[in-house]
């Protein structure tokens, strides 16, 4: 049998498959965002699709749930400055709906 791995982070708890375990407004990216490249070394390009609307806020958790970064709108994140691993990005919108993805730094 397959053990779920559940994550705490300050903004909601999520399982490792991509299923919000809490906090109704959190959405899992596939289907309203577009994050290239996966991995990235230097920085992280985020496009949203129609469903999600425009983008607000970006912000950067580590797997331990500590942030790592926030900024308003960029064309491109900056993540040289993590170290390599697995991180989560969480993007708002304008109406203060949150989608959230994995990437991997290296």
């Amino acid at each position: 049998m397959k053990k779920a791995i559940l994550i705490l982070f300050r903004v909601g708890v999520f399982d490792m498959s991509g299923v919000a375990a809490s906090n109704a407004n959190m959405i899992y990216s596939r289907d309203h965002l577009i994050i290239y490249p996966n991995p990235a070394s230097d920085y992280l390009s985020v496009e949203p699709t129609p469903l999600f609307g425009v983008i607000q806020n970006v912000q950067i958790y580590s797997l331990s749930g500590d942030m790592m970064y926030e900024a308003t709108v960029m064309d491109k994140t900056p993540i040289s400055f993590l170290n390599a691993g697995v991180y989560v990005l969480v993007i708002t919108n304008e109406k203060g709906e949150k989608c959230w993805n994995r990437f991997r730094k290296e």
